[in-house]
């Protein structure tokens, strides 16, 4: 089992390891063609009390994957404010993380206080690269809170543009849900 090699476990540890995370995963949203990273997500969204946010770097697989499927209806079902973060670059430039060279999303949401129909407004983030410092981050946050979003709902015709200085560094598009 990949996901249990690093521990240096024989194939029977290793078997023993996957057998488990498949009965923990049960009844969740955890799909172990999707990685271990879906096993994190399942425990995140199970540890999460209500009114609680949810903050996670994932693969980029977990936007579209087929089997992320279950993480993105528990999405739907159970949480609001959704905003997604990716980065549309190539090499090591398309993920969050500084020791991966895997394209990322980030996903930030509340959790419903209880469980009924999602509201408010969700945002998708298309980055050019990844944020050089805490000054593009926070230009890119100040944007992304604004009240003055292109909304899907308005037609296919792109993003509200997010510049910083004289470069265009991302594309912002929001979806509200009543």
């Amino acid at each position: 089992n990949p996901a249990f090699a690093a521990f240096n476990a024989s194939k029977a540890d290793m078997d023993a390891m996957g057998k488990r995370l498949n009965q923990l995963g049960k009844k969740s949203c955890y799909d172990g063609k999707a990685g271990l990273a879906s096993a994190f997500a399942a425990l995140a969204h199970r540890k999460l009390k209500p009114g609680g946010v949810l903050a996670m770097v994932l693969p980029l697989s977990a936007s579209a994957g087929t089997s992320w499927q279950k993480f993105r209806d528990v999405l739907a079902a159970e949480y609001e404010n959704l905003d997604v973060l990716s980065i549309a670059a190539n090499g090591k430039e398309m993920s969050f993380s500084s020791d991966t060279g895997m394209a990322e999303v980030l996903v930030i949401a509340r959790k419903l206080k209880t469980v009924s129909k999602s509201s408010g407004q969700s945002r998708f983030a298309s980055l050019r690269h990844r944020p050089q410092g805490f000054a593009q981050a926070a230009e890119i946050a100040k944007k992304f809170t604004s009240e003055d979003l292109r909304s899907i709902e308005n037609g296919p015709y792109g993003g509200t543009d997010v510049n910083i200085g004289n470069e265009k560094f991302a594309e912002i598009l929001s979806k509200n849900f009543a």
